[in-house]
Order: structure tokens, then C-alpha cells, then sequence
């Protein structure tokens, strides 16, 4: 019995690191992140209460954005200890190139928006360590489904 407790208890443990948040320290981050929104799986989540039609076209919008999405590359490449460049590419298009700041506050990493003449970049909220990701959460700390950031290099 009693190693049944243990091992239960092992394995709780283990799912629980896992899906846990940990503080963002500037060593982990340095380097480049590209940008995961998984807008089919947002969408299909948002819309289950709709009727057929409602998930038709909620569908339908959700894979033209999606085919889009595949074409853009948006990459954080967070270089010193409070600057990260931001960098979109699509397919057809000179990257651009914005630099952006950053500060880690208890733990979590806020990325300051940009607003310049035609540029206006805004990151709400916060990111955290989801295992090897950087999980996006809103400033009351409910988290942003299909939204994360992958280790690029």
C-alpha cells in the first residue's frame, strides 16, 4: 500500500513541476524565440457553444488566418539585459527590424510595447517559463491560450 501511495505521489508531483510556471532569469532568455499563436485550436475553443453555421464560418476565417499566420515569422531576440529585437518576416518582404526593451519583474518578463509615427507595437501582459516555453499571461494572470514562444537557437 504504501508504495502505491509513493508512487502516486511521485507521479502528482512530477505533472505538477511540469505545468507549473518559473520565474524568467535574463540567462535563460538570451536568444531567439519565435512567436506560436495556434489560431485554428483558439478559435474552435471559443466557438463550441455556436450553432453549425457560427462554426462554419468561425472555421472557415479561423484556416484563412491560419494559411496567413504560416507565411509570417515573428522572432524576439532578447541579445543583452534589457533590449530584444523584434523581427517579422513574411515570405515576400523585407524583414523588419524593431528594438524593443524588456525588464523581468518578480519573475516575469514584460515586454514594453513600441509607438513611433506608423509603428505601434503593444505586448499586453506577461511571460513565464512553461518547461521550455514562454507561456503569455494577461496582467490579472489568466493565461493566453495558443499563445507562446519556442526557443528558436
Amino acid at each position: 500500500m504504501s508504495k502505491a501511495v509513493l508512487t502516486l505521489s511521485l507521479v502528482v508531483f512530477s505533472v505538477i513541476t511540469v505545468f507549473s510556471q518559473t520565474p524568467v532569469k535574463s540567462r535563460k532568455l538570451k536568444g531567439e524565440w519565435e512567436l506560436q499563436i495556434q489560431v485554428v485550436e483558439a478559435v474552435a475553443e471559443e466557438t463550441k457553444d455556436l450553432g453549425v453555421f457560427g462554426k462554419m464560418l468561425a472555421g472557415a476565417v479561423a484556416g484563412f488566418v491560419d494559411m496567413t499566420l504560416e507565411n509570417v515569422d515573428v522572432v524576439f531576440d532578447f541579445y543583452n539585459k534589457n533590449s530584444v529585437g523584434l523581427t517579422v518576416k513574411t515570405d515576400d518582404e523585407t524583414p523588419e527590424i524593431e528594438s524593443l526593451n524588456y525588464r523581468i519583474d518578480q519573475g516575469k518578463l514584460y515586454i514594453e510595447g513600441l509607438e513611433e509615427g506608423d509603428i505601434d507595437i503593444s505586448i499586453d501582459g506577461y511571460w513565464m517559463f512553461e518547461g521550455k516555453n514562454l507561456i503569455h499571461f494577461n496582467e490579472d494572470g489568466s493565461r493566453v491560450k495558443n499563445v507562446y514562444l519556442i526557443r528558436r537557437r
